[in-house]
């Protein structure tokens, strides 16, 4: 038998697949973290931020609505609560109706309490080839559906267009 002679023994540290797995995952986060930083810092200075005029199509709201939207509002993007830019111009027409007639065809009335608008905002963002990202984060593009924020408004629109300015 052993004799117990009051002196511990010394334990060696012990490195194991466990261990070394562990560091190689610590590694390779690291690396990514700074391959990210390099590459979003490069895309950055590539693309610059370039001005656009975004068309959105606000269609049969009340005429009380179409006034109260006006030149120099901020709007934002309710959906992410996104700042899109300043208001332009609004150009507010008598709402479209159309109504189907006896014979089958299809005829155009106006109704003059209600309004269609056409709402023109001075955004900015970057260009890609997949298309203009808002404040170089959030794709838009003709055809995109949104709920727009004012002060004043809150409508449902769809993107017209979206041009570059200058």
């Amino acid at each position: 038998m052993k004799e117990n002679t009051g002196k511990k023994e010394k334990r060696g540290v012990r490195f194991n697949l466990l261990d070394a797995l562990i560091l190689l995952a610590i590694l390779l986060l690291i690396a990514g973290v700074f391959l990210r930083g390099r590459l979003a810092g490069r895309v950055a200075s590539e693309s610059r931020s370039k001005s656009v005029d975004i068309v959105f199509y606000v269609n049969d709201v009340k005429k009380e609505t179409g006034e109260a939207a006006l030149t120099g509002e901020k709007v934002f993007w309710k959906q992410n609560s996104m700042l899109i830019g300043q208001i332009e111009e609004v150009t507010s027409s008598p709402a479209e109706i159309y109504t189907e007639c006896a014979d089958g065809t299809t005829a155009l009335s106006y109704d003059e309490n209600r309004c269609d608008l056409r709402i023109t905002v001075r955004a900015q963002g970057t260009e890609t080839p997949e298309g203009f990202m808002l404040n170089g984060s959030q794709f838009i593009a003709a055809g995109k559906e949104m709920i727009l924020l004012t002060p004043t408004i809150e409508v449902e629109s769809l993107v017209a267009s979206v041009r570059a300015v200058g």
